[in-house]
């Protein structure tokens, strides 16, 4: 049997609180999904294989969630986690509806016009309140952002390893 693929749902981004409780800020929506006696999987530096960390509490905080884990009980062993990925094994995550697709599933996908121009590699995702901006690294290190909707991205092609994309009329001219 193969060892499960490892996704990242979140990063721990500080301690909340002196119990121990961290924030989290999730990618995507996966990690609002998880609850009480459920695991989140960190992997520690000193760490070749995640480690899980059973959820005691979990609610949102802002834009964050606050969450609290059954073996971390003190402020010292939540700051050991701050800036450390949580994720699932893959298996975890709920089915998506044809057409959507997980940010681990799209980073790293060679992005291009719709005619053919290749303007980089799928570096990033950016969640904002009105849609997702992917950031698209270009040869020379630059970045690129394009707004993740209808009207710019034309198809996503997981199977070719590519997205294609229309830029807004002037946002590609210096590439």
């Amino acid at each position: 049997m193969q060892p499960s693929k490892w996704v990242p749902v979140g990063r721990i981004s500080r301690t909340h609180g002196t119990d121990g409780a961290v924030l989290i800020v999730a990618y995507g929506e996966t990690l609002g999904e998880r609850q009480a006696d459920e695991r989140l999987f960190v992997c520690l530096p000193s760490m070749r294989i995640p480690k899980a960390l059973t959820i005691e509490d979990i609610r949102p905080h802002g834009r964050q969630w606050r969450v609290r884990f059954r073996e971390v009980g003190h402020m010292q062993a939540a700051r050991a986690l701050v800036g450390l990925e949580v994720g699932v094994p893959e298996e975890e995550l709920p089915e998506l509806e044809e057409g959507e697709y997980y940010h681990y599933q799209l980073v790293g996908l060679r992005v291009e016009t719709v005619s053919g121009h290749f303007l980089g590699i799928l570096k990033e995702i950016l969640e904002s309140p009105a849609h997702d901006i992917y950031v698209v690294e270009d040869e020379r290190g630059g970045e690129l952002l394009l707004p993740a909707v209808e009207e710019i991205v034309r198809a996503v092609r997981p199977e070719e390893n590519r997205v294609v994309v229309q830029p807004p009329a002037g946002l590609t001219d210096d590439l």
